[in-house]
């Protein structure tokens, strides 16, 4: 466990880095709507296996 402000200190500087990036509601579901699509379009894995 995570006590010591030592230890906890890298979590809180790379959180305050990564918080300006956080979307939310509609512009987070539209990044999640983009990805599914993209993932939709490279098929199943039956779709693109290689042949035996």
């Amino acid at each position: 466990m995570i006590l010591n402000d030592a230890d906890v200190a890298p979590y809180v500087e790379q959180y305050a880095r990564l918080e300006p990036m956080a979307v939310f509601d509609d512009d987070a579901r539209a990044i999640l709507s983009r990805t599914a699509s993209r993932y939709s379009e490279l098929g199943t894995y039956e779709d693109n296996a290689a042949p035996v």
